[in-house]
């Protein structure tokens, strides 16, 4: 039986939990992975969460990162289990959750999918080269990239921050359109294999 989680402590304590399994599993599997944005800075500056942060993110190199979905794919924990776009072409984000599958979480995004439970946010590291303006551009482009995939996979009321610009909302529109239209997960391939162009 499902119960609500209403204490931050606790949902805290779910998530420490999934990030000690994601341990012991790259720790086995020799996979790299680091902590990442504000659980960096909890675990540097709070020595754990940030008193007010809900979430564990954690980052990996693009090839560790993919041998991780394949051994979690495979089914290396019994109730702890990956979203990807790898495998789910109507998952939101272009990067990974691991979820605790004894869970149930609704979010404004991805609220219709019945796998979603509480979970750890996991990123890929993309190579950007030694040439800073390059290495810029590339970024860049593709934060755009990400961005349109993972739009174009949302409903309507399901979109934030909407563009209130007629022209970029048009632009942006058309392209939403024509990586539906191209499939998401094809999309999603052609930009990995850009991302890829760099060592990491």
């Amino acid at each position: 039986k499902m119960r609500d989680i209403t204490e931050l402590e606790e949902l805290h304590q779910i998530e420490t939990d999934i990030l000690t399994a994601i341990d012991e599993i790259c720790r086995k599997e020799n996979i790299r992975y680091y902590l990442a944005g504000g659980t960096l800075l909890g675990a540097v500056r709070h020595k754990g969460f940030i008193p007010w942060d809900d979430d564990i993110d954690i980052a990996m190199p693009r090839d560790d990162y993919e041998r991780f979905l394949k051994v979690m794919r495979k089914g290396a924990h019994p109730y702890y289990k990956i979203l990807a776009l790898e495998y789910k072409e109507d998952y939101p984000y272009t990067f990974a959750k691991v979820v605790d599958t004894r869970t149930r979480l609704q979010e404004e995004i991805g609220k219709d999918l019945p796998e979603m439970g509480v979970f750890i946010d996991i990123f890929p590291l993309d190579g950007m080269g030694d040439d800073r303006d390059k290495a810029m551009s590339r970024m860049m482009k593709i934060i755009r990239f990400r961005s349109r995939i993972e739009e174009a996979t949302l409903k309507a009321d399901e979109i934030k921050n909407k563009e209130k610009n007629p022209i970029n909302k048009i632009i942006k529109e058309t392209a939403n359109a024509l990586i539906r239209l191209v499939g998401i997960r094809r999309s999603y391939a052609y930009m990995i294999q850009y991302a890829k162009k760099k060592d990491f």
